[in-house]
């Protein structure tokens, strides 16, 4: 199997002892399209609001690009991850 379909691991399964009982994410098949959108600091709510109301099954790839301070921490897929069932790496 080539690597970029082996399953990834949630950050749930790399936190910690619940390890082995989180669930995997598989990468995008090959055939993904990929959509980029980009956002102001402002714009967490509607990067939020955008994948809450995505399906999850959809053959569709994602990257966002937001505008932060270049020493601020990014907890961008963090928060997004809580909106949304889609994988968020």
């Amino acid at each position: 199997m080539p690597s970029y379909l082996k399953p990834v691991p949630t950050p749930a399964a790399t936190a910690g002892k619940g390890a082995l009982t989180a669930k995997t994410r598989k990468l995008p098949p090959n055939s993904t399209m990929i959509v980029g959108i980009g956002a102001s600091a402002g714009g967490l709510e509607a990067f939020k609001s955008f994948f809450a109301h995505m399906p999850a099954d959809g053959e569709l790839a994602f990257v966002l690009v937001q505008h932060l301070a270049p020493d601020h921490n990014s907890l961008l897929a963090e928060l997004i991850g809580r909106s949304t069932t889609m994988p968020v790496l």
